[in-house]
């Protein structure tokens, strides 16, 4: 008796809340006991957002059916539930209720995964998504217990959950196939065998090993056929719900079933289609006259429509034989020929005719279509490109070459590059790329066939820019040569100065030859030493952009010796720089001597000189 009235004032509180909560559906009348399970030695560590949380590890079961908590961390305190078929009850936007609900599908219940372990998994994963807080189980009551380890199950149910949407590889195609041959069809996705045929107007179809197969007997069986997808259950998904308890909902709950569909055109034997495609781009190559043979593997013969036993490509780069082909086993051969700007494909191209060939129609011709790959032939550019060093060697000023890097260049196209479908690569003038050399080198590799031309952009350590295009080709030699190597050298010149230095004298002006000069860098390096010459001039040309000075090493007899430095420097190419150095005569001491003595001395000498030659003149 105190149990019915204890029910009574529980439905009587429920209905009040029902009336205050606006979220509750109204009309509920039948109240649904919680069944608690607890799992022995488990228990569940959730990482809330207040706290971390430890409680037993238990189900719910309500109405019979298993429940999952879908508000971590709030109590459940009550033993009676309302139910609803509204799950936007749960407060949950779609998205979310989508993944939970499907999480609960094939999580506890489903088949295989009816034990604690799997509750326990699905549990955790629909926490997960719903806060996005981690959640782990231990076997003491201990937040810091031995784990549980439940990864496999969580795998097997997400592997589950990545498979559900998935339908087979040949979904929304339409397979052609032979009349009266069988033809099976392997889903290459693996999800066939949850599938069932849904309509279907061919009767000898089947599912079977992940494969379907179909016999059609006439061209009419070209139909659409329907597969749908397998369900476990058709029970409903509901939400459980009290007052301030924790809500909770039901662990199986049916899906909306998979779809799948694909047409079959039922035809008979094929004609074969092949098309020429270059290995890296799988575009077509436009090349007409490349000739082929087809030969029977099964029973060693070739294919014949003419004598030669050849096919020909049209200037598509394909054919397309006048025979049907039986089911069996071929190979396509290429015949070892020039091909315009590809390698010749000595490997044969091998083909099956059978029920899995899927067959393309074009102007009411059923083919099967095949793609002969070759490579396209490419070019490489090897460039060197050197400087020069300058190096003084006996007075003589010398440069030597050396390999030149961090000189950028760009590429461009001189003419339009085409693609082996005749579309355009690179337009005339278009820029390509840009490169750099490293210790004088530069590799530029995979280059089409076609013209080019190099543009310095910017050289190194003082050197002149290289104004000039340089043009390349990378041209076709044969069948058998995949890369074709330019080599190329180019120069940089130094920018270089003269210096001119003039030698006088400072009480006349004039010239003087004779002194030596040594000439040093700003390093305080001797680069260079020299007399001048008669007009007093010592002249260097060619010195490179730099720092210098000069001093006198030796004066000129009856000079004193000038111990200026003269510093100068070379900015620019062809730039001319002159200078003067002075230099005074050394002081004579003085005799005390009377000028006018010697005037007489030198005057008796000439008139003794004179008369001597006076004389011999007369005899």
């Amino acid at each position: 008796m105190i149990k019915n009235i204890l029910r009574i004032t529980k439905i009587i509180i429920a209905l009040g809340s029902l009336i205050i909560n606006t979220n509750i559906v109204l009309g509920e009348e039948n109240e649904y006991y919680v069944s608690k399970r607890r799992f022995d030695n488990t228990y569940a560590v959730y990482n809330g957002p207040d706290r971390v949380h430890l409680f037993y590890a238990q189900s719910y079961v309500i109405n019979n059916e298993q429940a999952y908590c879908i508000e971590p961390g709030l109590p459940i305190n009550d033993s009676y539930y309302y139910k609803t078929d509204d799950l936007s009850l749960s407060g949950l936007n779609e998205e979310t209720l989508k993944k939970i609900r499907i999480i609960g599908y094939y999580g506890f219940n489903y088949p295989g995964h009816t034990n604690n372990r799997y509750y326990m998994a699905a549990q955790e994963m629909i926490w997960k998504e719903i806060t996005g807080r981690d959640t782990y189980w231990v076997s003491e009551e201990n937040v810091n217990g031995p784990r549980i380890n439940i990864d496999e199950e969580k795998r097997n149910i997400l592997e589950l959950i990545n498979n559900h949407y998935k339908v087979p590889s040949f979904d929304n195609q339409e397979i052609v196939i032979e009349v009266g041959k069988p033809y099976t069809i392997k889903d290459e996705s693996n999800v066939l065998s949850k599938f069932k045929i849904y309509e279907s107007k061919i009767e000898n179809i089947k599912i079977e090993n992940n494969r379907i197969t179909i016999t059609p007997k006439s061209i009419n069986d070209s139909s659409e056929i329907k597969l749908i997808s397998n369900l476990y259950t058709d029970k409903v998904s509901f939400i459980y719900y009290k007052g301030d308890n924790q809500k909770l909902m039901s662990s199986t709950g049916v899906l909306e079933p998979i779809i799948s569909s694909f047409k079959i055109k039922v035809i008979d034997k094929p004609y074969i289609k092949l098309t020429k495609i270059d290995e890296d781009s799988n575009k077509p190559i436009y090349l007409k006259g490349i000739k082929f043979k087809i030969k029977n593997i099964d029973t060693n013969e070739y294919i014949c429509e003419n004598e030669e036993c050849t096919y020909i490509t049209d200037d598509k780069g394909t054919f397309i034989t006048n025979n049907k082909f039986a089911y069996g086993n071929y190979q396509v051969e290429e015949i070892d020929d020039q091909i315009k700007g590809y390698l010749w494909n000595k490997e044969p191209l091998l083909f099956t005719i059978d029920e899995n060939s899927i067959y393309k129609k074009d102007n009411d011709k059923l083919y099967l279509e095949l793609k002969f790959k070759n490579k396209a032939v490419t070019g490489s550019l090897e460039l060197l490109k050197v400087g020069e060093k300058p190096l003084f060697n006996n007075n003589i000023l010398e440069y030597t070459e050396y390999n030149l890097s961090d000189v950028v260049f760009n590429l461009y196209a001189k003419d339009n590059i085409y693609n082996s479908d005749n579309t355009i690569i690179y337009k005339a003038n278009e820029f390509i790329n840009t490169y750099k050399t490293a210790d004088g080198l530069l590799h530029i590799n995979n280059l089409p066939l076609g013209s080019y031309y190099l543009k310095e952009v910017s050289t190194a350590f003082n050197h002149i820019l290289d104004k000039e295009n340089h043009y390349f080709k990378i041209d076709y030699i044969d069948q058998y040569t995949s890369d074709i190597i330019v080599k190329i050298k180019l120069k940089n010149y130094l920018a270089k100065g003269t210096f001119e230095f003039l030698k006088i004298a400072s009480e006349t002006g004039l010239p003087l030859e004779n002194t030596k000069i040594a000439l040093y860098n700003n390093q305080d390096e001797l680069l260079f030493t020299d007399y001048t010459n008669r007009e007093g001039k010592i002249i260097i040309e060619g010195l490179p952009l730099g720092k210098y000075y000069i001093e006198e090493l030796e004066a000129p007899q009856g000079y004193t010796l000038s111990k200026e430095k003269i510093y100068f420097e070379i900015k620019h190419n062809n730039e001319f720089i002159s200078t003067t150095m002075e230099n005074t005569l050394i002081n004579v001491p003085s005799t005390n001597l009377n000028k006018e003595y010697y005037s007489y001395i030198i005057s008796g000498i000439i008139f003794i000189i004179g008369l001597l030659l006076f004389i011999y003149e007369k005899k």
